[in-house]
């Protein structure tokens, strides 16, 4: 009774949340609206066929069916008849229902208050929050009877115990097993155009600024620099905020110490910055409401003439842009220096946090995790990144290596073959990728030397990786840390996104900036910073 209570009113208090914050979401209740569900009569119907096939493998007695949910995702979309999904039916014994939704957000935010979560879920919004309303299983036991391959992560990545709370583990990562070849964003230009107009690459952002500014008036019909949405612009670490010299969140000195980027004048200054790119036109006016697709789209007709982003891109992108001119190259450059001097960029990181979460009211805690064990193993991680060996891959020199037909079967195709082979095979990490070959993908880039395979777009980068680093990560947080900083994040937060907007776009003055650092600070933000240090010092002393 008192539990069936205490979820009454953790409910209510989500309710509350998502409609003051919006939290990010997901969902596996199959036939909502807004999910691509398997068919649940179909897949029955396969799990009839197959318990008469019992192998040695299963992981139970019987076909045991696991819910599992993610964001829908419009370059992969989840196909229920995917290799990996019947594979693992078949040798598994699991029974793996796969839910997507386009309304993330708002699918498990009414999951979660109806307690109809699925057995497995990709994380959404702020973990804290998540935790705070109890729906998460903490994991620490079964870790420790029935997943040595997490211990085993445990035991060797450090930065994972910096993601518990009150010492408990509630969340699984995406841990990269081969070698990081990810700078983070980089700086991507039209070095065709360039040439065209007798213009040297730039290496500081005062030159990329007067390069953009000349072409932007020879190419008035397309917009200089284009961005997908405002996120990547001003906010998160693969923005260029870092590299112009400030920090939009929090970020730790070389003492160790914790602080709030907007609060500080070196964020004011990047945003000065990229006001001067706004009202020169140079900035896309329309950056807040550009979607992915949409500036995809742009950058490959030739729309944009630069982004600062992904990198991972240019081979699709050139290939769009060559069908309308064979001549066209959009292109890395190096990490620019700012005023300082300086030269610094944030990395991809190595391995992914708090990405899933497994739900509380799981009948299946057993079965589940000797699943999620097996897709920490090697074997779990091939299946999960190359498919079928023999079908899709074969080991060459130690390594797995796609079959040339397959290969040539996705190139083949008009779609990018990285997420044509991802929703057909059932691969990647836009789909169930716990242990993470990051560099899978390689065999269906172009192989000429001009491709921009990770491995050749880390050649441009290889000797200044000393410029790159590390994505903070902060100190676990107790279950009241977690909670205040809930609220402290939804007093300040969307308020001083939607404020910093107005900075670039000119909507706001500079000579507000002052007023505007202390209306943050009255809304919790420097009790955010000191929530931190606080934690980071306790963190530090029992680690001793």
């Amino acid at each position: 009774m008192k539990r069936k209570e205490a979820m009454k009113k953790i409910t209510a208090c989500v309710l509350t949340l998502s409609m003051a914050a919006g939290l990010a979401a997901c969902g596996a209740a199959g036939g909502a609206e807004g999910a691509n569900t398997a068919g649940t009569a179909e897949n029955t119907a396969k799990e009839e066929n197959v318990s008469a096939d019992k192998k040695d493998t299963w992981l139970a007695d019987e076909m045991v069916t696991i819910t599992y949910a993610r964001p829908e995702s419009s370059l992969q979309p989840y196909d229920p008849d995917c290799a990996t999904v019947t594979w693992i039916r078949e040798n598994l014994g699991i029974d793996l229902q796969v839910s997507t939704y386009s309304d993330y957000e708002t699918k498990m935010n009414t999951l979660l208050a109806a307690n109809q979560l699925p057995d497995l879920f990709t994380i959404w919004g702020n973990v804290n929050d998540v935790v705070g309303t109890g729906s998460l299983l903490e994991l620490t036991e079964l870790i420790e009877q029935y997943a040595p391959n997490i211990q085993q992560d445990y035991d060797n990545i450090p930065e994972l115990s910096r993601y518990k709370v009150d010492g408990g583990i509630y969340t699984l990562a995406q841990i990269r097993r081969d070698e990081n070849w990810e700078q983070g964003s980089v700086p991507c230009i039209r070095t065709d155009l360039l040439e065209e107009q007798g213009l040297a690459v730039p290496t500081t952002w005062d030159e990329l600024y007067d390069v953009l500014d000349v072409l932007a008036e020879a190419y008035p019909e397309s917009i200089a620099y284009g961005a997908r949405g405002d996120d990547r612009v001003l906010f998160n670490y693969m923005s260029p905020i870092k590299g112009l010299g400030g920090d939009y969140g929090l970020y730790q000195d070389e003492e160790g110490v914790w602080h709030m980027g907007c609060l500080e004048d070196s964020y004011k200054e990047a945003l000065q910055y990229l006001n001067r790119m706004y009202e020169a036109g140079i900035l896309d006016n329309e950056y807040l409401i550009v979607s992915a697709d949409d500036w995809k789209s742009g950058l490959g007709t030739g729309k944009y003439l630069f982004y600062y982003d992904n990198p991972v891109f240019l081979d699709t992108l050139n290939k769009t842009l060559r069908e309308t001119n064979p001549d066209a190259k959009l292109e890395p450059i190096m990490f620019l220096a700012n005023d300082k001097g300086e030269t610094a960029n944030y990395g991809h990181p190595n391995n992914y946090y708090n990405v899933w979460g497994i739900s509380a009211d799981t009948e299946n805690q057993e079965v589940l995790m000797k699943f999620v064990n097996w897709l920490y193993s090697e074997q779990g991680g091939y299946l999960m990144n190359y498919g079928v060996e023999g079908v899709h891959w074969e080991m060459v020199d130690g390594k797995p290596r796609f079959l040339e037909s397959v290969v040539e079967e996705y190139k083949s195709r008009t779609g990018d073959p990285t997420y044509e082979a991802g929703s057909e095979i059932g691969i990647g990490d836009l789909f169930l990728d716990m242990s993470w070959y990051s560099n899978y993908d390689a065999a269906f880039k172009s192989t000429s030397e001009e491709s921009w395979t990770r491995e050749n777009i880390h050649k441009v980068y290889e000797t200044h990786m000393d410029d790159v680093l590390q994505q903070p990560i902060e100190p676990p947080y107790t279950t009241e840390e977690s909670a205040r900083i809930t609220e402290i994040n939804q007093s300040y937060m969307d308020y001083s996104k939607t404020e910093i907007n107005k900075f670039v776009s000119g909507e706001r003055s500079f000579d507000e900036w002052d007023a505007f650092v202390q209306e943050l600070i009255n809304k919790g933000a420097q009790e955010r910073v000191d929530i931190a240090n606080q934690a980071e010092q306790r963190f530090a002393e029992e680690n001793r």
